[in-house]
């Protein structure tokens, strides 16, 4: 009989053991999501305040930068010369040069005495149109036939680089004449052919700068040496006809930087 009653209390309290666990565990998994949920909770919460906190930088960060650019605008009249220098060093490209100004094709005379540098093109013309030379190297050609002028200028059997004269700056570079058109078109025939000294190569900055200076030039000649006024060129500035063309101009080429009611 004690035996049996020993036996009987160790299965009931084996099973109580069981039950109290089963319990525990129960209550753990019923509370588990309600613990992952807060957790979720909390971490959302987290993730909004970096949010907002990482707009906040952006905005104070878009305010101080509109400040100090306000801080930093300049009158109009210097905008506006800024302006129109960014758009003159766009136009750059097309203005200058397509190809290199000098090709450096080196002419020689039947002997082998280099006489003068020319271009690709003049050089195609000796060759291939009149059949007065032949190719020695591909930067050189020799004539078939005796010249009858000769130079002595080394100016014109030297390489020359294409580059600005002034500056020295190389890439983009432009023809510039020395002699004015206005000049040179009025000039005897053998002033302004075959003179090559009097073209040379400028940077379209250079070019700008020089051509200020010699518009300047021309003009006190002209005040200066001109002796019958009446053969001056009459210049009628009609104010209104330069407004509309400067509004037409704007609308062609910069509507869309314009506001609303200004094009209207």
């Amino acid at each position: 009989n004690n035996m049996s009653s020993r036996t009987t209390n160790m299965v009931m309290i084996s099973a109580l053991v069981t039950t109290a666990v089963a319990g525990i565990l129960w209550m753990q998994t019923q509370q588990q999501p309600s613990r992952d949920k807060s957790t979720r909770n909390e971490e959302k919460k987290k993730s909004l305040s970096m949010k907002e906190l990482k707009e906040r930088k952006t905005n104070n960060k878009k305010a101080e930068d509109e400040k100090n650019d306000k801080a930093l605008e300049l009158p109009e009249h210097l905008q506006r010369k800024l302006d129109k220098i960014k758009r003159r060093e766009e136009k750059i490209p097309f203005l200058a040069a397509k190809s290199p100004p000098y090709d450096n094709i080196f002419m020689r005379d039947p002997q082998g005495q280099t006489l003068s540098t020319i271009s690709q093109k003049k050089a195609k013309w000796y060759v291939d149109k009149k059949k007065l030379a032949k190719w020695v190297t591909p930067n050189t050609i020799q004539l078939t036939f005796e010249p009858k002028a000769r130079t002595n200028d080394a100016y014109h059997i030297t390489h020359k680089k294409n580059v600005c004269v002034a500056c020295g700056v190389d890439g983009h570079v432009m023809r510039h004449y020395v002699v004015p058109y206005a000049y040179r078109s009025l000039m005897p025939s053998k002033y302004k052919s075959h003179l090559s000294h009097d073209i040379v190569i400028l940077c379209p900055k250079c070019h700008l700068l020089c051509a200020q200076a010699y518009q300047e030039r021309m003009k006190y000649f002209d005040d200066v040496l001109r002796t019958d006024p009446e053969t001056a060129v009459v210049k009628i500035i009609n104010f209104e006809l330069s407004k509309i063309k400067s509004a037409a101009m704007a609308l062609l080429n910069h509507k869309n930087k314009l506001p609303q009611n200004k094009t209207e």
